[in-house]
């Protein structure tokens, strides 16, 4: 692909963020949630950037080769619609004090995620690639901000050091997890079938999510904190 769209991505995802910053900074509150995802943003796509120079070498903006920093910087790009959506799904559950409810969410869409990505392949439309990275930014919204509020709303104030702790350490097993999961299905190569084997165990967790959110009774009144005996 010629032309100069790849940097036109890069230099729009850039002024995002600086028009983000510019309002928190003229707002007499700033929201620092706002802030913290213009920095991501910005940060991302510099990283991004990096990463794309040091692995292709002297390959230029407008690509022509089969492994080109067009395609990294693309890659990269439309996973931004994720973070975006799942930053803005937060504030209004965390100023609800929402459990149950986000809970429930963060695994139906996990779930209609992941049916989704059986319907990536090679030659997929950016729209459905964006429309399903969208629904697992919801996902991931409505998961971090209510098993948070969970959290706080259950665990006793002497022990929430604790468990904010342990909350943490399950995230890092289960990041640890699926790179392990995604290191052994893309072992070789990266294939469309792999891509639906992954979706397919992710279906698989996530019925298993369902259930237990749904039937979980500490979730319908999770706002009592547990007092040691």
């Amino acid at each position: 692909m010629d032309g100069p769209l790849p940097l036109a991505l890069v230099v729009a995802s850039l002024a995002f963020a600086v028009v983000v910053l510019v309002y928190v900074v003229l707002d007499r509150t700033p929201d620092w949630g706002l802030l913290g995802l213009a920095g991501v943003l910005e940060l991302g796509t510099l990283v991004l950037l990096g990463v794309a120079a040091v692995q292709v070498g002297d390959v230029s903006l407008s690509g022509g080769g089969k492994v080109t920093l067009f395609g990294y910087l693309v890659a990269g790009l439309l996973l931004l619609p994720m973070s975006v959506i799942s930053g803005v799904v937060v504030a209004p559950i965390s100023r609800r004090n929402l459990v149950r409810g986000p809970v429930i969410v963060a695994a139906l869409t996990s779930l209609l995620g992941a049916v989704g990505m059986l319907f990536l392949t090679s030659d997929t439309g950016i729209i459905w690639i964006v429309l399903t990275t969208l629904v697992l930014g919801v996902a991931l919204g409505t998961a971090a901000s209510g098993n948070q509020i969970a959290l706080y709303v259950q665990a006793p104030p002497e022990q929430l050091g604790v468990a904010s702790g342990l909350i943490r350490t399950f995230g890092y097993i289960g990041s640890v997890g699926s790179s392990a999961i995604t290191g052994i299905v893309f072992h070789s190569s990266v294939s469309d079938s792999g891509v639906h084997l992954i979706a397919l165990i992710m279906i698989g967790f996530s019925i298993v999510a369902v259930a237990l959110s749904v039937f979980d009774r500490e979730l319908r009144n999770p706002g009592i904190p547990t007092r040691q005996a």
